[in-house]
């Protein structure tokens, strides 16, 4: 079965984008000149490479993938699985959550959460909240992305306030 993103491109190329700012300033001290000391300088360009560096893992984590493989749905990323829940198993709801564009602006987006019946599950409050091992999983609603999931054995509903179990 083909992999397709739980999240939508911005949420990552967003971290590209601001780490090759990052990586640009880096070379800053390079170019232009100044009366500060090599220390300094070395300063600023390996902070801004750390800085940089810190943002490629942010996308690289940010760009997560579902795959429905015959009885089961998996999500991963490039540093492994994050979660996988048997489709039997599953219901969804497809809600708006308010989901950041940036660190200081949201914005109400619109998702499609698959739930474990099985476990304790706390609804998600946000857009991009997949986390390991959370009996969970949230994916960006498109048209492709919702049809893909309406054609397995899952489960939509409108209300789950009944179906979630409570500890």
């Amino acid at each position: 079965m083909k992999k397709n993103r739980c999240y939508p491109k911005y949420t990552y190329l967003v971290f590209y984008i601001i780490s090759t700012i990052l990586l640009i300033f880096s070379a800053g001290p390079i170019f232009i000149k100044t009366n500060e000391g090599l220390f300094i300088k070395i300063l600023w360009s390996s902070s801004m490479i750390v800085l940089a560096i810190i943002m490629i893992l942010g996308a690289l984590i940010y760009m997560q993938t579902y795959e429905i493989d015959g009885d089961k749905i998996t999500i991963q990323h490039i540093f492994g699985k994050i979660e996988e829940i048997k489709i039997e198993d599953v219901f969804a709801e497809i809600v708006y959550l308010d989901t950041y564009f940036s660190w200081t602006t949201s914005i109400p987006k619109k998702w499609i959460c698959l739930y474990d019946k099985n476990q304790y599950i706390k609804k998600f409050k946000f857009g991009c909240s997949n986390k390991k091992n959370s009996h969970r999983i949230q994916i960006y609603y498109t048209e492709n992305n919702y049809n893909k999931l309406r054609k397995t054995k899952i489960e939509f509903v409108t209300n789950t306030s009944f179906v979630i179990k409570h500890k």
